[in-house]
């Protein structure tokens, strides 16, 4: 027997719930991360412009990206989580830092 396998096998769906719900907020937080870093770009590659019809175009492009984030927090608000959650997540976390959560890896 692996040691994957004594590991699945203590595993409770309480336990599997509790990882999918911190991957989600991995790919969420990974998800943001790329929104900030598209900004970025945006923003410098506004310095670069010269043309009237490329300054237009960042304009419009900026304009395009405010409509985007006035929609986001209504996004950002269904990713909430519970207390209850939070807690576990805190637990984990805790579990991790001291060591004792060296069966999980």
């Amino acid at each position: 027997m692996s040691a994957a396998d004594r590991i699945l096998e203590k595993l409770t769906i309480k336990d599997i719930e509790l990882m999918i719900t911190i991957l989600q907020r991995f790919i969420y937080a990974a998800k943001r991360a790329e929104r900030m870093l598209s900004r970025l770009q945006s923003t410098q590659t506004s310095i670069s412009l010269r043309r009237p019809e490329d300054i237009m175009g960042w304009i419009m492009q900026q304009s395009l990206a405010q409509k985007q984030a006035a929609i986001q927090p209504e996004v950002e608000e269904e990713d909430k989580i519970s207390e209850e959650e939070e807690k576990q997540i805190e637990q984990l976390l805790e579990k991790i830092r001291t060591g004792k959560a060296k069966e999980i890896v």
